[in-house]
């Protein structure tokens, strides 16, 4: 009987996500614009996410695990809209994502514009300027999934 070897997979990689889906859950017209646009996409591609509000578990302190899964996972989506800036717990989640992502290197931080706004409303110079230049996403994008894609293959 000829046995198999099979690689151990570290404990760490064990939780990690391919992305992270930083979104304003609370606000309704984001959470059905990533179930419409994002999971199906994400499903059909065979990618591990982490979405908050699909799954959060019942009881857990939201800002924790979302900050331990932005650190466990190689990419950050933010979808980015007026709600999500308004809120200054996903501010600091926006910001950790910077953080983790851009400054420290650990992954890649990609922006989806879903609605038009003031940059000047991001409190992160360096997440200004990624929208002033241009370096986003737009949400209405006919070719939205497939610059997804070209984004977290460069990861």
């Amino acid at each position: 009987m000829k046995l198999k070897w099979t690689p151990e997979v570290p404990e760490n990689e064990l939780e990690q996500h391919d992305i992270f889906v930083l979104v304003n859950d609370e606000h309704a017209p984001d959470r059905l614009w990533v179930i419409e646009n994002l999971i199906p996409y994400f499903d059909r591609n065979f990618i591990k996410s982490y979405i908050s509000f699909r799954d959060g578990i019942i009881g857990e302190v939201t800002a924790h695990a979302n900050i331990t899964n932005i650190h466990n996972s190689r990419t950050v989506l933010a979808v980015i809209s007026k709600s999500l800036l308004d809120d200054p717990l996903k501010g600091f989640e926006l910001n950790e994502a910077y953080y983790d992502k851009i400054k420290q290197g650990n992954g890649q931080l990609v922006l989806i514009k879903r609605e038009e706004f003031d940059p000047a409303l991001v409190n992160n110079r360096h997440i200004q300027a990624m929208f002033r230049l241009k370096q986003f996403i737009n949400a209405d994008d006919v070719e939205l999934t497939k610059k997804i894609s070209l984004q977290i293959d460069r990861v």
